[in-house]
């Protein structure tokens, strides 16, 4: 029991303690490199989804191989809920656990709201080299 509930019955919002006010800082840009020598990038990014009204903010790993982006991982790292006549931002929670990182990565593909995300790496990327 968790918050005098069951632990399958907590609502995502409760189960995050981190309540904060926040703007997204904007597009951050990384370089690493994997254990094969590959040149990886890490990117900060954040995607709009309208239709729950929210903002989730995303750390992107991607390999850049001459004129293509490939993907390699996609992570939310926080959610931003926006007021519908606004858009102002209302409150921010962070996102730790794996399961609900995969869940909203799901929701954000299946509303196609990941759909320009390899054109936005590819102009920020090409923007930095």
């Amino acid at each position: 029991m968790l918050f005098g509930l069951p632990v399958d019955r907590i609502p995502f919002s409760m189960a995050c303690s981190q309540y904060f006010w926040g703007r997204h800082s904007g597009l951050a840009e990384r370089n690493s490199f994997s254990e094969k020598g590959e040149n990886m990038h890490t990117c900060d990014t954040n995607r709009e989804d309208t239709e729950n009204n929210r903002r989730v903010d995303l750390t992107v790993t991607y390999e850049a191989v001459g004129d293509t982006i490939r993907v390699k991982n996609i992570t939310p790292t926080r959610v931003t809920f926006l007021c519908p006549q606004s858009r102002q931002p209302l409150r921010t929670i962070h996102v730790h656990r794996e399961i609900p990182r995969s869940f909203l990565v799901r929701q954000l593909n299946d509303r196609g709201c990941l759909e320009g995300l390899e054109a936005d790496l590819f102009a920020q990327h090409a923007s930095i080299a």
